[in-house]
């Protein structure tokens, strides 16, 4: 069984600042950080007998989400937040259930700290989050100086108006924003926070500007169904951005409403610049545990024009990318001859059902495309099931000026139409200068079992190049000609002649692999997990995701892990450096179990670490007379946990499944 790695060192880099998570996997609010709190309900609140409270105030208790007295609120919005001033640490807090016919949109706004910010959130008993009805306005709007330390959280905005289905529907018109977060030279973005929100039917979500971008967090949010009849839409546009953290969001339909039938956005057309989220010139990204599905064109599209600036430290892992006509394109979009996308990581993703709406009525199925890197590496990704004979793509395409790249143990399963690893792609586009633009390229350890047509193979080179190699990759094919199944510079060879033209060494044709279930995929999971009749109900469900819904059964997390166990890998190890199964012995169990993990050592432990599979830090405690960690209050999912002995050495790094 394969044992796949997961660098914790990517996963937690450090410029971005993590929060405490509570049990449930969302961020910690500590009310003794706020001086204020102000309570607004539509339906029972009055601007003119409102009050504001202090944490010493006896109308609020322990927990001002949960007050324990009656609170007067404000019955509008605008009247509450007239009360923040700069450098303020208060909440604003709307009731749950309650339905607000304006917006939250502010301009520029300074929290006191990162520890003491300005917070939107909810309160009461309701499990119905705060919806904001909005209409053609920009629900969330801090623009153009310096918006710093603050956190919008567990809200719900709907652009009501501009959704054909809905009764109070007018047009399609306007360009408004679910959340648009815009500085110019003289100011910056820093330590914003936007958690458990939903955002429907807007044109998009911005994050951009001329001065510093820092700490900027989007955790489990909601972002469905944006379009535009006259320009550009996509689910999530960001620019210039510096530490930034992408957790366990959930993009679905973005940038269309109607797939194409004259090439243009008129009546809400995807188009192939419409994506669920679109990344240019950003630095120190971390995109973990999303789910991108149904975009117009590419589920995660990044980009840099600029022949200056260089994009580096990029993180892209655990996510889900279905149903997408292309996965994951990392490049530049001006092929300018220069290596400027440095350490770049893609891992662990998985990659289903290429193409299959085909929102702007092309016939594409690709999955990760690699352009202009200098350092990286694509590893251990599942790209999967993709069915249909007459698309054309591929799993793996690098070109452009790449070096120093490697892309190993990745599984290309059950893909039809496509080519397994491409390389050398649009070779007549001025800028390239082959063979040279493609230097120390690996291709190793990599597994392809397609079932592909007499003219398709599963790797090529645009002609020959010491400079890639490839080795210990296997394939099977289970259609096609078998002369034909590799290419060079545009001429087919059979296996043999590959080998010898590419310098392919250890690979090898294989007649099966060892796989338990490779069948697993999104379709199977949605009936025979959820329970559910067909994608279409699994796409309503979506819907009813919130921060006072939240199901872990419905994450990317959760369905990627169910996946990978299908293909026998269900082991994950974070390096720690130092951990020696020989030498130490330790067992944890039961596992899967219910919560409360029994651990057995051959050494004496000290304390531990509880991690959400995306790396997040939930818990922490120390083992005294008992080896028992408690996590029964915890989500079913799976966690990771690390074990310290009573030296402080990290003895190991285990996965946990809570069911």
């Amino acid at each position: 069984m394969k044992k796949s790695i997961l660098m914790l060192s990517f996963l937690l880099l450090n410029v971005i600042s993590y929060a405490q998570l509570n049990s449930e996997g969302w961020t910690i609010l500590n009310p003794s950080s706020a001086d204020r709190f102000i309570y607004v309900s539509a339906s029972s609140g009055n601007d003119s007998t409102a009050e504001i409270y202090t944490s010493s105030s006896s109308e609020i208790g322990a927990d001002p989400i949960h007050p324990s007295g009656t609170v007067k609120a404000y019955q509008t919005i605008a009247a509450a937040a007239a009360n923040i001033s700069a450098n303020d640490a208060i909440w604003i807090l709307l009731k749950r259930g309650d339905v607000f016919y304006e917006t939250l949109a502010r301009g520029a706004s300074i929290g006191q700290s990162a520890t003491r910010p300005i917070v939107f959130t909810s309160y009461g008993d309701s499990l119905e989050s705060p919806l904001l009805k909005t209409g053609t306005e920009n629900a969330i709007n801090y623009c153009c100086g310096t918006t710093r330390n603050l956190s919008i959280i567990g809200l719900s905005f709907y652009a009501h108006t501009r959704n054909p289905s809905d009764p109070d529907y007018i047009n399609g018109e306007g360009e408004n924003t679910g959340f648009n977060f815009y500085t110019n030279g003289a100011g910056s973005l820093e330590n914003i926070l936007i958690e458990g929100c939903t955002f429907r039917f807007y044109t998009g979500n911005v994050v951009q500007g001329d001065g510093p971008i820092l700490n900027i967090k989007l955790r489990r949010n909601m972002i469905f169904d944006n379009y535009s009849i006259s320009k550009h839409s996509q689910g999530l546009y960001t620019a210039n951005l510096d530490s930034f953290l992408l957790e366990e969001n959930i993009f679905d339909h973005n940038g269309w409403y109607r797939q194409s039938n004259s090439g243009g956005p008129s009546q809400g057309q995807g188009t192939i610049y419409n994506h669920n989220t679109y990344f240019a010139e950003s630095q120190n990204t971390t995109f973990t545990g999303n789910s991108f599905h149904r975009p117009s064109s590419i589920g995660t599209k990044w980009t840099s024009n600029s022949a200056t600036t260089k994009v580096e430290n990029i993180t892209i892992t655990n996510n889900l990318y279905n149903d997408c006509e292309v996965a994951l394109s990392v490049g530049g979009n001006d092929r300018i001859a220069q290596y400027r996308w440095q350490n770049i990581k893609i891992n662990e993703n998985v990659i289903v059902s290429g193409g299959m709406s085909r929102p702007t009525n092309r016939s594409l199925a690709y999955g990760v495309e690699i352009e202009n890197w200098d350092g990286g590496i694509v590893e251990n990704n599942y790209i999967l099931h993709q069915n249909n004979p007459s698309f054309f793509g591929f799993g793996i395409s690098f070109n452009g000026d790449s070096k120093d790249v490697t892309i190993k143990r990745n599984i290309i399963y059950n893909i039809e139409g496509s080519d397994g690893i491409s390389s050398g792609l649009n070779s007549g586009n001025s800028g390239y200068n082959f063979p040279s633009d493609l230097i120390n390229i690996k291709i190793e350890d990599n597994e392809m079992n397609l079932n592909l047509s007499t003219n398709t193979h599963f790797s090529r080179i645009s002609q020959t190049n010491p400079d890639i190699s490839y080795s210990n990759n296997k394939f099977k094919n289970t259609n096609g000609d078998p002369n034909s199944l590799f290419s060079t510079g545009g001429t087919h060879y059979n296996f043999a002649n590959w080998s010898n033209v590419a310098s392919d060494s250890g690979s090898q044709i294989v007649s099966s692999f060892n796989y338990s279930e490779p069948e697993r995929s999104l379709d199977m999971y949605i009936t025979d997990i959820l329970g559910l009749a067909n994608r279409d109900a699994f796409y309503v469900e979506l819907r009813n995701q919130s921060y006072l819904n939240w199901r872990p059964e419905y994450t990317a997390i959760n369905i990627n892990a169910w996946i990978k166990e299908g293909f026998n890998q269900d082991e994950i190890i974070l390096s720690n450096g130092n951990f020696d199964t020989d030498e130490h012995s330790l067992i944890i169990g039961p596992n899967p179990g219910k919560g409360v993990a029994f651990i057995s050592a051959s050494k004496d432990l000290d304390r531990y670490e509880v991690f959400s599979f995306s790396g997040q830090k939930i818990k922490e405690g120390s083992f005294l007379n008992e080896k028992e960690i408690d996590l029964s209050n915890m989500s079913a999912a799976m966690y990771i946990i690390k074990i310290y002995d009573t030296k402080n050495n990290l003895l190991s790094t285990e996965k946990y499944i809570k069911e």
